[in-house]
């Protein structure tokens, strides 16, 4: 009744619009096995959200089939309303609505025209026929856009063997075997990136490239947008300019649009625009209750429209532009928005609550670090000073004695700019304890960041909060003391350095005095002792680095016999340290390697990278020291390591130099 196969596939395919396919090369792999002979799957779902390349993998893996002729006939059939084209969004002169135009398209491809003249039924038994007499790819792309989508899902499962279907949908749908298409790789990206630009003309160096990146994100239907725009005439500067939260463009309706209009007004889009406040990914208990939503449901909804994605750890992350969607949505419900931003800040001021920053290698603080800035951003904006100055105690609470990441979280909060804010907020209150308090900590961080002018900057920060001496507390008086003894020593004024450090001594002694009776209390008696370690350690250090070794020796050795006696973990293990370093110097290894390996010791059992480094870099030394430079160079190779992970600047560069010494020239250091 219907002849043969023509000799050549048929085809309706649209024209691809790129003339490479990057990314996305294992799902296209997947799926040209999928649509081989040999795989028993018939019905295919491909789904993510608009601008994913759902239709670009699967015009990719069709016309890879049409060279083939894999197939006699490949039918593609649309209900995509609009088609995203450059930076303009075209509505499609034609798109299919129903199971009957599904039919037309099969009819018109497979040159049949006069099957559509007799009754619906009729139709659908002769379209039977006609597809079992031929190896069939059948596409029907978008879905969810068809009016009677149950009906086409149903005619799908009836459709003969020789048919292969491939269905593409912004939400999952179960078929024989779905592929998601997630986000491109960043490698990907940027190659795509790179592509489109070498192919428009446009000259972009690699570092503007990789902030296009940042900005866009893996979706390459918004890749294509954000070059489109610079050939018609933007700027760099605009496409990587903050998003305008009041507007929204072509892109982000063709992604978005019709997937969220049905879903304002629900719990799932309350759930939407909360995660867009987080700008990292998030637990789904932190999700849920700054959305207000107790179910979960709403979050499996999310996931199959492909608007959130669960991680291998179990958090749920965004795409930067269905971020920039959501948090637009976010602004156009200001009611809303300030609930959950009251929730989201009483999230993170019970998470900082509950966990010290020295717990668990401060992985919990590192994951939710960048959404705490945001939060604490929010709240200097809206000049909520108790709640920053809560946030800052948190990251600078006196963990003396249990610390093993102290100087990793240095490395956290010395970029932060909020002491400035809360000097600022606290002498406009008069309140001086606080802006005391950070002063105190101002100064040292600008003595850490080592930067030009920072130590007559620390000093001058310091020497305000000396100005405000009737608030002291007696911490604070120690902590200054320290403070100003590292400046003197700093610029070189190490009788200015030891001067500091008598005058604490003496307020210790007399302290002490006082302190003799039975009446005075336990805590009081320790932290007298406490303060005298630190002071010893630092006027250890100063005589080591005058390298009067044997002042040095004396002020150290009784910095660790009082922290051996109070368990002051970090003040033993600097003190043993700075004691190995001149056991080396005074060629006493075998004491050098009983210290260190007391040093390590402490690292390991709390789980302490960065003290560990520290170690293996002095135990290359050692090793150097006894004319072994291959253990040397091994030790010190492993230290570099553990600073690049922990993303440790100045003593990566420290140690680099030193590896770079000791393989070219060998010799002690």
């Amino acid at each position: 009744m219907y002849g043969p196969p023509p000799s050549r596939p048929h085809h309706n395919l649209p024209a691809l619009e790129t003339s490479r396919f990057i990314g996305y090369d294992r799902q296209l792999s997947q799926l040209l096995n999928l649509l081989g002979d040999s795989h028993p799957a018939h019905r295919i779902g491909i789904h993510g959200i608009g601008g994913i390349g759902k239709t670009t993998l699967i015009l990719e893996a069709a016309y890879r089939c049409w060279l083939q002729e894999q197939f006699d006939a490949i039918i593609f059939t649309s209900a995509q309303q609009q088609r995203l084209v450059g930076d303009r969004l075209l509505r499609r002169v034609k798109r299919d609505r129903h199971l009957g135009d599904i039919f037309h398209t099969i009819a018109r491809v497979l040159q049949y025209p006069r099957i559509l003249a007799a009754d619906f039924q009729i139709q659908f038994e002769r379209i039977q026929d006609l597809l079992s007499h031929r190896q069939v790819l059948l596409i029907i792309d978008h879905l969810e856009g068809f009016d009677d989508d149950d009906e086409i899902c149903g005619f799908l499962y009836e459709l003969p063997s020789t048919v292969k279907a491939v269905v593409t949908r912004r939400d999952y749908m179960a078929f024989d075997i779905t592929i998601a298409l997630d986000s491109l790789s960043p490698k990907n990206a940027k190659a795509l990136i790179a592509h489109q630009l070498q192919e428009k003309g446009i000259s972009v160096n690699t570092k503007d490239q990789q902030q296009l990146y940042e900005k866009i994100g893996g979706i390459p239907g918004a890749i294509l947008y954000r070059i489109a725009q610079l050939v018609g005439g933007y700027t760099l500067d605009d496409l990587l300019a903050p998003l305008n939260l009041d507007t929204s463009d072509a892109l982000t309706c063709y992604c978005f649009e019709r997937s969220v209009m049905p879903l304002r007004g629900t719990s799932v889009h309350r759930l939407l625009m909360a995660a867009a406040i987080f700008p990292k990914p998030m637990l789904d208990i932190a999700l849920l209750t700054v959305a207000a939503v107790t179910q979960t449901d709403e979050l499996a909804q999310l996931q199959r429209l492909s608007m959130l994605t669960q991680m291998p750890d179990g958090r749920y992350a965004m795409l930067p532009l269905t971020r920039s969607y959501a948090l637009r949505e976010l602004q156009q419900n200001p009611e809303f928005e300030e609930d959950v931003r009251q929730r989201w800040l009483a999230w993170y001021r019970q998470f900082v609550d509950t966990h010290c920053p020295a717990d668990a290698n401060l992985s919990e603080l590192e994951t939710e670090w960048e959404t705490l800035l945001e939060v604490v951003d929010w709240c200097m904006g809206r000049d909520r000073y108790q709640d920053v100055l809560h946030f800052w105690r948190y990251l600078h609470q006196d963990d003396e004695g249990h610390d093993g990441d102290g100087d990793r979280l240095k490395t956290l909060i010395i970029p932060l700019d909020w002491d400035a804010w809360l000097i600022q907020k606290a002498q406009m209150r008069q309140d001086w304890s606080v802006a005391l308090e950070v002063m105190q900590q101002k100064g040292p961080k600008l003595i850490i960041q080592e930067k030009p002018n920072n130590i007559d900057e620390a000093e001058q920060w310091l020497q305000n909060a000396y100005d405000l001496q009737e608030s002291w507390q007696p911490k604070n008086k120690f902590d200054l003391m320290i403070f100003m003894a590292n400046i003197r020593a700093e610029q070189e004024d190490f009788a200015g350095a030891l001067q500091w450090i008598a005058e604490g001594k003496l307020i210790i002694e007399n302290q002490s005095k006082s302190h003799e009776n039975p009446s005075s209390s336990n805590l009081k008696r320790f932290k007298l002792k406490q303060y005298k370690a630190r002071l010893l350690y630092t006027e250890g250090e100063i005589h080591y680095k005058l390298k009067n070794n044997q002042a040095s020796k004396k002020c150290l050795q009784e910095a660790l016999t009082i922290s051996e006696y109070l368990n002051l973990e970090q003040a033993e293990f600097f003190s043993k340290k700075l004691l190995s370093n001149i056991a080396i110097k005074e060629g006493d290894y075998e004491q050098a390697e009983s210290l260190l390996s007391d040093c390590l010791e402490i690292a390991k059992d709390n789980q302490d990278t960065y003290r560990t480094a520290f170690c293996l870099r002095a135990i290359a030394q050692l090793e150097l020291a006894r004319n072994n430079p291959s253990q040397a160079i091994a030790l010190v190779s492993q230290a570099l390591k553990q600073f690049e992970n922990l993303g440790m600047m100045v003593e990566q560069q420290e140690t680099q130099v030193l590896l770079t010494v000791i393989e070219s020239e060998g010799t002690t250091i």
